[in-house]
């Protein structure tokens, strides 16, 4: 996910009630601190053992202190799909903490295989959202996102049917416009036999340019069992493809910068000085690579297509 919801909690309602417990309250603070900082995983537990023995575990501020900690860990753990770890430290702060912290516990522990132990996790979070709590952008993104990861888990499962109410509820809420959502969605209606259903979301999905090899597997076998036959799938396909191309066409005519390109100079292989002003009136590709880029290597063969039809 660029899922940006590891957030740290701040401790609030703070003040001195005496100088020594300030200092004392001053040190747990750092001590904590110390523990969501820390990357290496026998030191962090370390900390976190130390702080259980220096500060037994009371009400009040060092409650705070040890759900803040304990959402660190789990964290931590659930980055590294240690399921058991996270079920442990997800016991002792459940129900205590923003949503937004378990449901990164589930995204890690769904992107290790972790289903089971995900699912109990997004099921707790179903519990805390409601249809008016998710109005706002903010708990909308985390309704969604936990509505359709655990539909998702569901399917990993094999529990498809249990899987459909959630994901409907995170279709319906959207745009309808969401590929995650809408490829979710159509592959478990293609699942559980509801072609007619799902054939309209794999066909947007291809027009769309978003569909996988899979998708279009799955779009096939849907057509075939809703027209009885697979004659005339070539011909969607075709049609598919061409209104994709036309709304590409679209957006590169709405987006398409007129504005001439500042003149440089550069030398080809050769040793040859080359500008850009030398090649007006000819196409210009401008692609920007490194050595060490994966995805810019695995693009040269496309680059070299382009390169040979223009």
């Amino acid at each position: 996910m660029k899922f940006g919801l590891i957030m740290l909690f701040s401790l609030v309602g703070l003040y001195c009630m005496g100088a020594e417990k300030g200092i004392t309250d001053t040190l747990f603070d750092k001590k904590v601190n110390a523990i969501i900082k820390e990357r290496d995983v026998e030191k962090k537990e370390a900390l976190y053992a130390q702080l259980l023995k220096e500060f037994p575990e009371n009400s009040g501020i060092r409650k705070e202190g040890y759900i803040r900690a304990r959402t660190s860990l789990a964290l931590f753990w659930s980055t590294k799909g240690n399921a058991e770890k996270v079920s442990g430290y997800y016991d002792l702060i459940r129900g205590q903490v923003n949503t937004a912290h378990p449901l990164a516990f589930a995204l890690n522990l769904v992107k290790h295989k972790k289903m089971e132990e995900a699912v109990e996790i997004l099921y707790d979070i179903k519990q805390q959202l409601s249809d008016e709590a998710s109005d706002n952008a903010g708990r909308l993104y985390i309704f969604l996102r936990a509505y359709t990861t655990l539909a998702e888990a569901l399917h990993y499962l094999q529990r498809d049917e249990e899987a459909l109410p959630y994901i409907e509820q995170a279709y319906r809420k959207s745009d309808r416009k969401r590929e995650s959502i809408n490829t979710i969605y159509a592959i478990i209606l293609n699942k559980l036999g509801r072609h007619a259903a799902a054939l309209p979301l794999f066909k947007d999905l291809v027009s769309s340019g978003t569909a996988s090899e899979q998708i279009k597997a799955l779009l096939k076998e849907s057509y075939t069992a809703v027209h009885h036959s697979s004659e005339g799938f070539t011909a969607l396909m075709d049609s598919l493809y061409a209104s994709l191309q036309s709304n590409m066409n679209k957006v590169a005519d709405t987006q398409m910068i007129a504005v001439p390109a500042f003149d440089f100079t550069l030398r080809d292989l050769n040793g040859k000085a080359v500008s850009l002003s030398s090649l007006r009136g000819k196409i210009v590709v401008l692609d920007f690579w490194a050595t060490w880029c994966v995805p810019c290597i695995k693009s040269l063969p496309a680059m070299q297509k382009a390169r040979d039809h223009f």
